[in-house]
């Protein structure tokens, strides 16, 4: 990094944003740009390694809004709500399809949970979105469904990680509102979403595929599995993955025309994709996920707090053996 740009206040040796956009003019020339003009860069979390420049172009951005539109069931009556960093895919969508959609858009800065409350009640949002870490810290505040108005509410949204068949019920046992679950990334948009009336048997399922989206689960050797069998995710879809300079992780990406997700899925015979772990993330003495214990754990946590015996939320870490 050679400059850094400031806001506010000045400071040394660092570049100040009011001084650089003094002399430009309100208005800007549009550009003539086509669908397939690169429009976004954004970088992965670097869970496997250093981050990756993932490369968006115009097209791209439509399959998103598309994506989220059927899936959300939006409309132009929607406020759109919650939080997510925008460095990351969940939080730059979040600023992208809402307006796109015709929604009303509600922001606000790294909230406490509280904080979260206060913004439903406040913004009457309809759809709210998150992480289900973040879900579980707004499960942690006591009778939160009594102490706000949270009738506006007919929709939740979790994406960023798994999130467990526990959480699901006791969101909605405690707030009446059913908390769906989405598969996306910043290279390939969203992929795979619970309905929202889903069966209860099904909850602890990602869910099904999106339209515009093909997959298949491989082996090792790229050779399909049979139903009911792990292995990893392969997917096509109106979105690729692609990198800036990263010409060995690029080819690493995909295989013979289908993207990999480095997840390990199984399908099922009604459709639905269950989450194990990452490809790279297995504890190979048993072949377990990394999601698999710590959803066991969640499932006790919900137990304990159904006994009113403990209120905050219980959340396990679970690091691959080497």
């Amino acid at each position: 990094i050679e400059k850094l740009i400031v806001f506010g206040e000045r400071k040394e040796r660092h570049l100040f944003y009011d001084d650089i956009i003094r002399d430009q003019p309100v208005e800007c020339e549009i550009e003539d740009t086509s669908r397939h003009d690169i429009t976004r860069l954004i970088y992965s979390s670097g869970t496997t390694g250093v981050p990756k420049g993932i490369i968006s172009h115009i097209d791209d951005l439509f399959g998103i809004t598309n994506a989220h539109k059927h899936v959300l069931s939006l409309t132009d009556k929607d406020v759109v709500g919650g939080w997510a960093e925008f460095a990351f895919a969940l939080g730059a969508a979040g600023a992208i399809f809402p307006t796109c959609c015709g929604c009303a858009l509600s922001l606000v800065d790294r909230p406490t949970p509280e904080e979260m409350f206060e913004t439903i009640q406040k913004h009457k949002i309809t759809v709210l979105r998150s992480t289900p870490t973040f879900y579980e810290m707004m499960l942690g505040i006591d009778k939160a469904e009594n102490r706000y108005d949270l009738s506006s509410l007919r929709l939740c949204a979790s994406a960023g990680e798994p999130l467990s068949r526990s959480t699901c019920l006791e969101w909605q046992k405690r707030f009446g509102v059913n908390l769906i679950d989405y598969l996306g990334s910043g290279e390939l948009g969203v992929v795979i979403a619970r309905p929202e009336r889903c069966p209860e048997d099904k909850l602890g399922a990602t869910g099904k595929l999106v339209p515009g989206i093909k997959a298949k689960i491989v082996d090792e050797n790229f050779n399909e599995v049979p139903l009911g069998v792990w292995g990893e995710l392969l997917v096509q879809g109106p979105m690729g993955q692609e990198y800036w300079r990263r010409p060995g992780k690029q080819k690493e990406a995909v295989h013979n025309g289908w993207n990999r997700t480095s997840l390990i899925y199984r399908k099922d015979k009604d459709g639905y994709f269950w989450y194990k772990g990452r490809v790279d993330d297995m504890i190979v003495t048993y072949n377990l996920g990394s999601f698999l214990p710590e959803n066991i754990i969640q499932s006790l946590a919900y137990l304990v707090r159904s006994l009113n015996t403990v209120q905050p939320p219980l959340r396990s870490f679970l690091f691959p053996l080497r």
